[in-house]
Parts: C-alpha cells; sequence; structure tokens
C-alpha cells in the first residue's frame, strides 16, 4: 500500500512538473515576443553610427570576435554606442542554459551567449536549425538573426539594414542561421 502512495505521488510531481514547464515556456515566449517588439520599434537610433556599413572598417582592420570582450571593443573601435547589461535565460531556453548579456548597439538590444569553451559553442550551434526557429527542443515563431564566432553566439530580431544589424554583418559576416 505504501509503495502506490509513493507512485502516485511520484505521478504526481511528474504532472506538476510538466505543467510548471510548460508555464515556464509560455511565459518566455512572451517575454521574447515583448522584446523583440521593442527593440524592433523603441530603440532605432536618430543618427547614424560614426561609420556606416559602406564606410566601416575593412575586414584587416577588425580584431577577430570571439568573445564578449572581443565583441564589445571591436563594436567601440568602429564607432558604435555599446552599452552593456546581464539578463538571465532560464534553464532549458533552447538548451541555452546560460547567462545572456544583453548589449546595445546604438540603443538596440542584442543578446550576447558566451559558451566555455569552442566545442560547448559548436554543440549549441548544431542545436540552432538553419531559419533559427527551433533551438534544442523549443520552437520559435520570430525573425532572428544569429551570428556566431569563436565561443559567442549573438542573437538579433531587428533588421539587417539597421545600424546594429549592419555592425554584426561587419563584424561576423553572413549569419548563420535566421532569415
Amino acid at each position: 500500500m505504501a509503495s502506490r502512495s509513493i507512485r502516485d505521488l511520484c505521478d504526481a510531481y511528474r504532472s506538476l512538473m510538466s505543467t510548471m514547464r510548460l508555464s515556464l515556456a509560455l511565459a518566455l515566449a512572451l517575454i521574447l515576443v515583448v522584446l523583440a517588439t521593442t527593440s524592433c520599434t523603441g530603440g532605432v537610433p536618430t543618427s547614424s553610427p560614426v561609420q556606416s556599413s559602406t564606410t566601416g572598417p575593412s575586414p584587416s582592420s577588425v580584431q577577430p570576435v570571439t568573445d564578449t570582450q572581443s565583441f564589445v571593443a571591436a563594436l567601440e573601435s568602429a564607432g558604435y554606442k555599446v552599452k552593456e547589461g546581464h539578463v538571465v535565460i532560464p534553464p532549458g531556453y533552447g538548451g541555452f542554459r546560460r547567462l545572456a548579456e544583453r548589449i546595445q548597439i546604438d540603443r538596440v538590444d542584442v543578446w550576447v551567449f558566451e559558451f566555455p569553451t569552442h566545442d560547448a559553442y559548436a554543440r549549441m550551434r548544431s542545436k540552432i536549425s538553419d531559419d533559427g526557429q527551433r533551438i534544442g527542443h523549443a520552437s520559435f515563431l520570430w525573425t532572428p538573426h544569429i551570428y556566431g564566432s569563436g565561443r559567442l553566439i549573438v542573437l538579433y530580431i531587428g533588421s539587417r539594414s539597421a545600424p546594429a544589424g549592419q555592425a554584426l554583418n561587419e563584424l561576423f559576416g553572413k549569419q548563420f542561421a535566421g532569415v
């Protein structure tokens, strides 16, 4: 009899955890929609960066971007206004399971995920679909631009022709996932 009630408790716990994961996923999706909406409409700069994509640094003058520090340094040396901040991404977010640093490029948000090793970066990158709609086991309805280099994955939701998009194209070249 005791083993049956333990089994019932375990089943109830599994059911509760499953419901909580679904609620967390829905809450996260809502947060991402809000972030995407505000970063696409609320942070559009009124002035151009110091250097535009046509007069930006030549590929040979840009230091390789391999981590958050080199990313910020490259943006600043190219004349972009950069602001750093931290945001915790909840566990299970498409497998990222790590702190994402919010970097603003001319007041437009991008999300930077730094991995401890290149192998960890490569494993995460392999979990992202070509269109960026699927990351690990999570599916999204968004229009991301996902770049990567070294140990860094950068997520940007916005126009590639906007200053932030131009900056990412200058530093990383072609996005590896997204639309």
